[in-house]
């Protein structure tokens, strides 16, 4: 799976321009993320979707503590130490 996204990534860079041993972008890596995600995990699977379920968790997860870290309200006025126990019972409540 990496080698997939480490190719999508080169191909990126040799498409913009950026040669083989330029920097990565933070769109470059959203972009190989994009079509690894689309060539390796595309095809429905019990499994594929387990792991794609698990990692849509992580991004939400993420994304709320990044929120957080910057300082948007109301993300910034709480820690997710303490409204863990929330989140966890109402995922569970969901299910």
């Amino acid at each position: 799976a990496a080698a997939g996204g480490k190719g999508a990534a080169a191909g990126v860079r040799v498409a913009t321009g950026k040669g083989s041993a330029g920097p990565l972008e933070g769109w470059h890596a959203a972009v190989a993320g994009g079509i690894g995600g689309y060539l390796i995990w595309g095809r429905y699977s019990g499994v594929n979707y387990q792991i794609v379920l698990y990692l849509l968790s992580r991004v939400v997860v993420a994304t709320f503590r990044v929120m957080a870290d910057r300082g948007w309200q109301p993300f910034a006025q709480f820690e997710f130490k303490g409204t863990y126990p929330f989140m966890a019972a109402g995922v569970w409540a969901a299910v």
